[in-house]
């Protein structure tokens, strides 16, 4: 499989934050259509978010990584601990390494400064159509992975 590997950008929710085990849950998606361009033009790109569309199983454990770079243990911030799937949303809480250099970044998720964060994932099966109404071709992955 090489199926590219795409971006979206994901919500934290630094109400969740729990100081004793250093995790917070990321909201990696909603579903919602974002405006992509490939080789046959521009098109919107939806998720389908239920458990059998979204494979989870490398997921956990997954690292959390810095500006999704992997060139060494630093770009490693933390880990995946669980993952699932509720009400239309896919979710994760993330672990963070108790690292000195990693600390002013778990500070800013605390203290709500870092807000959003980027998902790295892989789509492995996609469904195109057309909207009725607006003619835009859509592309919906309906058999995808996340990787970070």
């Amino acid at each position: 499989m090489n199926a590219k590997l795409q971006l979206r950008r994901a919500t934290l929710a630094p109400i969740t934050f729990d100081e004793t085990t250093s995790t917070v849950r990321v909201t990696f998606t909603t579903g919602a259509p974002v405006p992509r361009i490939d080789m046959d033009g521009p098109f919107l790109e939806r998720l389908l978010v239920d458990r059998n569309a979204i494979d989870l199983s490398s997921f956990v454990g997954a690292h959390a990584l810095d500006a999704h770079q992997a060139r060494g243990v630093r770009d490693i911030l933390g880990v995946v601990v669980a993952a699932g799937v509720e009400n239309g949303a896919g979710w994760a809480d993330i672990k963070f390494s108790s690292r000195p250099e990693v600390q002013p970044i778990v500070r800013d998720i605390r203290d709500g400064i870092i807000r959003q964060v980027s998902v790295g994932y892989r789509v492995l099966e996609w469904r195109d159509s057309v909207d009725p109404s607006t003619k835009q071709r859509v592309r919906t992955a309906v058999r995808w992975t996340p990787y970070e």
